[in-house]
């Protein structure tokens, strides 16, 4: 998954609907209890639990 910013940056460059479809299966993700990271400008974040 990729996100580059808001919604409007991640659409412009992805396509209509991406940032919103990539925020639902991060939610996703967490609502199953799985892991995943997130990284900005090389800095890695991971949701708390």
């Amino acid at each position: 998954m990729s996100i580059e910013g808001d919604r409007d940056i991640t659409d412009a460059r992805r396509g209509a609907g991406v940032y919103d479809r990539l925020v639902a299966n991060m939610d996703e993700l967490s609502n199953r209890g799985l892991i995943f990271g997130a990284s900005r400008d090389g800095i890695c974040f991971l949701p708390r639990r």
